[in-house]
């Protein structure tokens, strides 16, 4: 069928770009614009797992986000926003794996414990890319959970610096 015993590797570039603006006093809108991320063709795989699609090279979607932060006293700031992922501009993606495009919304809280640090928690969903009909083409593909619970912290440490952490269940 396929070596199973063989790794391989592929690179890619791609930048981030976004801007927030002050809607009012106590609320924040921003934008956020992921590019494609082009990755190289994997030399060992490429060929027997990519080769049936019209464009073999593992690209990874623009991604756009638009999202709101409310300050709600003073401890407090709600977050929500709302990502387009097109999965099926990925030409690999969309012919061999029946990827489909996706919508991820988000939402989450944070509290500022002191002037030092802050926690966080929240909850992203999106329906799988991954229809019904190509569960089965799509066992070599990776997880697509469409459910996350995450929690985090920003630490102030010392005059400038400052330790996050985060863990996404």
């Amino acid at each position: 069928f396929f070596p199973m015993n063989t790794e391989d590797s592929a690179s890619g570039w791609g930048f981030e770009i976004g801007m927030t603006f002050q809607a009012g006093p106590t609320t924040t809108i921003g934008i956020d614009y992921q590019s494609e991320i082009d990755m190289d063709v994997m030399d060992k795989h490429a060929a027997y797992l990519f080769a049936p699609a019209s464009d073999p090279q593992l690209t990874f979607p623009a991604i756009t986000t638009i999202g709101i932060t409310q300050k709600v006293g003073d401890k407090w700031k709600i977050l929500a926003d709302i990502s387009d992922v097109p999965w099926s501009d990925v030409a690999l993606l969309d012919e061999l794996f029946q990827w489909e495009d996706q919508t991820v919304y988000k939402l989450g809280a944070e509290m500022q414990l002191n002037a030092d640090l802050a926690i966080r928690f929240g909850y992203n969903y999106g329906v799988s890319p991954i229809p019904e009909s190509a569960v089965g083409v799509n066992v070599l593909a990776p997880a697509t959970t469409e459910s996350h619970y995450t929690v985090g912290f920003s630490k102030n440490v010392g005059a400038r610096g400052v330790i996050h952490g985060n863990y996404a269940y």
